[in-house]
């Protein structure tokens, strides 16, 4: 089958190279879109930012890995933590090498949004995986678990769980310690989280990161509003203090160990407030002496992804400059 803008969501399931990987591929559940919304094209009744042609290049991308014997997917926890833990069923981590042909050993991690109770792969990470390759660079997009208490101490673990398995597994994966980390949305407040003094790469003992990528990250948790009081919600666990807030607030976490750090984000995000995020993100890393790029976008909503088409289009092309030539 070819995938394209007019592929529903039902096609795309019944795809043979998608078979194991149907609970990874979309923002909501197999059941859920069986239920719901079955038929309905990929290019149809989406968020006005989200583009479609990318998340056809996303597919078609681990369709070609499917097809060429690639062993995509990969479980990051042992049988036994699964079996004691079924939480952590729910994640799993994508393999998408670059192939030999440019191929220098960098790698990037990569965690969509979703406010914390889903993982947007389809729109956000599978699209950036592909390009990355493209560009030689090996990357890895992970499905961390949403949807339960505490979700935010538990996606950290699965990330810092998905890096030690990642480098583990050098060999295989044919890469070396030189590696970014990218996020999206709530995506983005795992992922600068990971850089933070009290839940980043050092208390996992882990090497520290070459760079951050952080798009339209959704990190001031102290704002009100309907997504953000979903977003802290689903965060913390019941019954939540200030106390637990201020563990996963990346402001006041930030110090000179932070990593380097490329970020972006529209002035006309309604979701996530341009002044209460981005700009204070800005400050803190000019405070700590953290190199960084701040790329401000005029115009455009929230969950572009890879921006194509949009005045946010080549962040991802300044990124990767930054990440290997910056100093």
């Amino acid at each position: 089958m070819c995938i394209n803008v007019n592929s529903t969501y039902r096609d795309i399931l019944n795809i043979p190279e998608f078979i194991e990987l149907r609970e990874y591929l979309f923002h909501m559940s197999e059941e859920q879109i069986l239920s719901t919304i079955p038929d309905n094209r990929l290019s149809e009744n989406i968020p006005d930012a989200w583009n479609p042609e990318d998340m056809v290049k996303g597919f078609r991308r681990i369709q070609e890995l499917k097809k060429n014997g690639v062993r995509v997917l990969h479980h990051i926890y042992p049988k036994g933590e699964l079996k004691a833990e079924p939480e952590k069923k729910q994640t799993g981590l994508l393999y998408f090498p670059a192939g030999m042909s440019g191929q220098d050993g960098r790698f990037a991690v990569i965690c969509a949004g979703g406010a914390y109770v889903a993982v947007a792969s389809n729109v956000e990470a599978f699209p950036l995986a592909a390009r990355l390759n493209e560009m030689g660079i090996t990357a890895f997009v992970l499905k961390y678990r949403t949807s339960v208490e505490c979700s935010a101490k538990k996606a950290e673990e699965d990330l810092h769980a998905a890096v030690k398995y990642i480098f583990a597994h050098k060999e295989l994966f044919r890469v070396k310690d030189d590696y970014a980390v990218f996020g999206f949305s709530s995506g983005g407040h795992l992922v600068a989280e990971y850089g933070t003094a009290n839940c980043g790469y050092k208390n996992a003992g882990l090497p520290k990161p070459s760079m951050l990528g952080l798009a339209y990250p959704a990190l001031n948790l102290e704002y009100q509003s309907e997504l953000m009081d979903v977003v802290v919600n689903t965060m913390l666990k019941k019954g939540w203090t200030k106390d637990d807030r201020e563990v996963f607030n990346v402001f006041h976490h930030i110090d000179q160990t932070y990593p380097k750090t490329f970020f972006w984000q529209t002035k006309e995000d309604e979701s996530v407030p341009y002044e209460l995020n981005f700009m204070i993100l800005q400050d803190c890393l000019e405070k700590n002496n953290i190199l960084h790029i701040a790329k401000s976008v005029e115009h455009g909503g929230h969950g572009l992804g890879l921006g194509s088409g949009s005045e946010a289009e080549g962040w991802l092309d300044e990124a990767v400059d930054f990440w290997k030539n910056g100093r």
